[in-house]
């Protein structure tokens, strides 16, 4: 054998003549096939016309004239004449053309990205990445698509108290994050600085309710809605000289707020008024009423038993007291005659019941 393996540099021969040809030679071969940049790979058939010394090609398919017979190989001009080297699997070339490094895959050149390229430590396009981002892209724009139907990015966190999440920044700081922060819910946070963050959004991570806790503008005006809720209140019959202690087979009420709008309804059945005494009132509303007349909210009666206004009077009636947390009970008079009249315990009997809402302004 007087070739060597891979290369094909020739061995100098014992009491070989003119070693030193045989030498430069082989060095003329590792010149023109080590660290390989070429000039092109997808260039004319036939070789060029006026090539300069050192230039070198990937040799297109069917290629013509002095490049004949010689495709895929790398032919590099020295000496006023074309050399060429057949690559083997693994070769990766330069090609400047293209300003891609292309690699031998045992058949011919494809692109160096079609590699595997695992457990890289870093790695950074168009900018330096560090070992904190590992992976770092600068460009007008990324893009993942699909390799069959769909596309899911995964971004996974060691435990619920960490956090998963996209973070949006102006400058390096940030301003805007979505996704799982301190906890397995879903949140949408923003930032004037960076520093200094508030929930905008947050979706329970076991009912998927939404909870907006800076509050919701609607529409284009500039109110701010930040309250929403909803539950239940106790009402009871008290009076506003001695509260009493009345007996109830049942008191209970429900309520909704929306913003300072107030909406409640309250069920009374009582079987012992427990003393009171003095005006009547129905207390425990879940938020006291704005102050001023204008937010005295009327109550509406759906049904009422045991409660006796007179002759003259034939309608129970009341309204929230603006500034307190009760509605202030009274009686209606007939034909729009008369005045209306306030309810004492004088007016109420041992056992009686009242069905009732109101809409009111909160304070």
């Amino acid at each position: 054998m007087d070739r060597t393996q891979f290369l094909g540099l020739p061995y100098l021969q014992a009491a070989q003549a003119q070693k030193h040809v045989t030498h430069n030679e082989a060095l003329r071969l590792i010149d023109a096939s080590v660290q390989l940049a070429v000039e092109s790979r997808s260039g004319p058939a036939a070789p060029p016309s006026a090539p300069q010394e050192g230039e070198r090609h990937i040799v297109p398919v069917a290629a013509t004239g002095a490049w004949a017979g010689e495709d895929g190989a790398v032919a590099t001009f020295l000496d006023g004449a074309w050399q060429f080297v057949q690559p083997a699997a693994g070769w990766m070339v330069w090609v400047g053309d293209e300003q891609r490094l292309v690699v031998h895959d045992g058949a011919g050149f494809v692109p160096a990205h079609g590699m595997r390229l695992d457990d890289l430590e870093r790695l950074g396009v168009n900018v330096t990445a560090d070992m904190t981002n590992r992976l770092a892209v600068a460009g007008e724009g990324s893009l993942f698509t699909h390799d069959g139907t769909g596309h899911r990015i995964a971004v996974n966190k060691a435990a619920s108290g960490d956090t998963a999440s996209l973070l949006l920044q102006t400058g390096y700081s940030g301003r805007a994050e979505i996704g799982l922060a301190g906890d397995d819910d879903l949140r949408v946070k923003t930032s004037a600085d960076g520093a200094v963050w508030q929930d905008a959004l947050v979706l329970s991570r076991d009912t998927g309710a939404a909870r907006v806790p800076a509050g919701l503008h609607l529409g284009a005006g500039s109110s701010l809605l930040q309250h929403y809720e909803e539950g239940v209140w106790t009402p009871e019959i008290a009076g506003a000289s001695v509260a009493g202690t009345p007996t109830y087979h049942a008191n209970e009420g429900s309520f909704v707020r929306i913003g300072a709008l107030v909406f409640v309804t309250a069920n009374i059945i009582w079987t012992e008024l427990g003393g009171l005494s003095g005006t009547a009132n129905i207390v425990g509303l879940p938020f006291p009423c704005r102050s001023g007349t204008v937010n005295r909210a009327p109550m509406t009666t759906a049904w009422y038993n045991s409660v006796s206004m007179g002759t003259d009077t034939t309608m129970l009636g009341g309204f929230v007291e603006p500034g307190t947390s009760h509605i202030r009970l009274w009686g209606a008079n007939q034909a729009y005659e008369g005045t209306n009249l306030f309810l004492t315990d004088a007016h109420l009997t041992e056992t009686g019941a009242i069905h009732a809402a109101s809409t009111y302004m909160a304070a």
